[in-house]
């Protein structure tokens, strides 16, 4: 079970899911650079790191989500094994510890 200490530490994206299909970023080529999202959670505070650009924000544990705020836009991530997700237009962004 996650509990928020368990939350904390630097996440990075290393898969995506396309078609129902789970693949590594690593095998989407030029692509992955598009992909290339890291986010660190650390004492309520939410860092998300893309495309050479950082936003700050805050997170909050919701149960079976993370509820991340960055520039007053929110997001939930869906707890997944070890895991964390962030849907997209129908695809999953899947980050790691």
């Amino acid at each position: 079970l996650f509990r928020s200490s368990k939350l904390e530490g630097k996440w990075e994206a290393v898969s995506v899911t396309q078609n129902g299909q789970e693949k590594k970023l690593s095998e989407l080529g030029a692509l992955a650079s598009s992909f290339k999202i890291s986010m660190t959670l650390e004492d309520g505070k939410a860092t998300m790191e893309a495309l050479g650009q950082k936003a700050e924000g805050t997170y909050k544990d919701n149960g079976d989500k993370v509820s991340v705020t960055i520039k007053n836009k929110a997001k939930d991530l869906v707890k997944d094994g070890d895991r964390l997700y962030l849907e997209v237009d129908g695809s999953k962004l899947y980050f790691e510890k």
